[in-house]
Formats: structure tokens, sequence, C-alpha cells
């Protein structure tokens, strides 16, 4: 990638986004408290479950991805403790 760019490829961090941190382990704990019996099912699952989430769960996990990011560039993009 870092050949057609004058940047490096920034390293992988995958704790980063919130779809990461936080949505997949949302979805998971909530879709499988209920086993869905059939793939139509478990995609209706993760639909309502996706458009029921509440709007400050959403805001606190962007401001925790804020700090994610500010502690990152503290570190100059070096290693950080999982916050």
């Amino acid at each position: 990638m870092s050949r057609h760019f004058s940047r490096a490829w920034p390293p992988f961090s995958p704790d980063i986004t919130p779809c990461d941190f936080w949505l997949w382990g949302f979805l998971k704990d909530n879709i499988y408290r209920k086993r869905p019996a059939s793939l139509p099912d478990l995609k209706d699952s993760i639909r309502h479950h996706f458009l029921d989430i509440p709007a400050d769960s959403l805001r606190a996990t962007v401001e925790n991805m804020v700090l994610r990011l500010e502690h990152i560039v503290e570190h100059e993009g070096g290693h950080i403790e999982q916050l």
C-alpha cells in the first residue's frame, strides 16, 4: 500500500472503531439471548437490535472513541493499554 502513497500504512488498531470495541459485542449479547431459528430470523434480529440502539449508548460510544484517539495521539501512535 505505501508504494502508492507518501505515508506508511497505519498500525493495525482494531479497538479504535466503535464497531470493534462495542457494536459487535452489543449485537451478539442481544441477538443470542433468544437463539434465532433460521438465517432470516437472524437477519431480522440484527436489524431490530441495530435500529433499537439507544441514542445515549451511541453518544457514550462516540465519546469513548474520542478518548481512545486522544490516547493514541498522546502515545504518538504507539501501544496503549486496553481502555
